[in-house]
């Protein structure tokens, strides 16, 4: 499933223990000199009403809802921080053989409606998903490589499992954005 608020909250809580020289181990070689946090947008308010199981813009949110607001800096630092990666387009894709059902705005681990052939939750909607390579739109072969986002969202949820968005670049944000993890065997 993607990783939760909750999940994102220990991550910060992790951090804050830090020095701001051992945060930055977590941190991209290329990641912007002026990107300086991994705080997900409005996450006093998301962060307290998922606390609480509370609505945080016109959504029930608890800790176990997806982590949404972040970039890929941020998601990259979780991952490396929790010893996994960002799946590639490729892995994304090959991970998303789902039932044509799709799952709206809710716990990450509760759409059973929304599970591949492997067990994955979410694939199909909920939130679109960070990947972690940059890659050429084929609607657009002659411009330079983007930003992945795959599958559909709460907000898109007729565009489901085959959902591709490339994005202007790694510091995009959105409130039906987030990511999933992939561990090494």
């Amino acid at each position: 499933h993607e990783v939760t608020i909750g999940q994102y909250r220990n991550f910060l809580e992790s951090l804050s223990h830090l020095s701001a020289q051992d945060q930055a181990a977590f941190n991209h070689p290329q990641q912007p000199a002026e990107k300086t946090d991994h705080l997900p947008t409005d996450w006093t308010a998301l962060a307290a009403a998922a606390e609480k199981g509370g609505v945080w813009s016109g959504r029930l949110v608890s800790d176990g809802c997806p982590i949404i607001g972040v970039d890929w800096w941020d998601a990259h630092a979780f991952a490396t921080w929790q010893g996994s990666r960002l799946p590639t387009l490729d892995e994304w894709q090959a991970a998303a053989q789902v039932t044509p059902a799709i799952a709206g705005w809710g716990k990450a681990t509760s759409p059973v409606r929304d599970r591949s052939k492997s067990g994955l939750i979410g694939m199909a909607g909920n939130v679109s998903e960070w990947t972690r390579d940059s890659e050429i739109n084929p609607a657009y072969q002659l411009r330079p490589k983007k930003p992945v986002a795959c599958g559909g969202s709460f907000l898109t949820p007729s565009t489901g499992v085959s959902a591709r968005t490339w994005l202007k670049d790694r510091s995009d944000r959105a409130e039906d954005l987030g990511f999933r993890t992939l561990f090494e065997k």
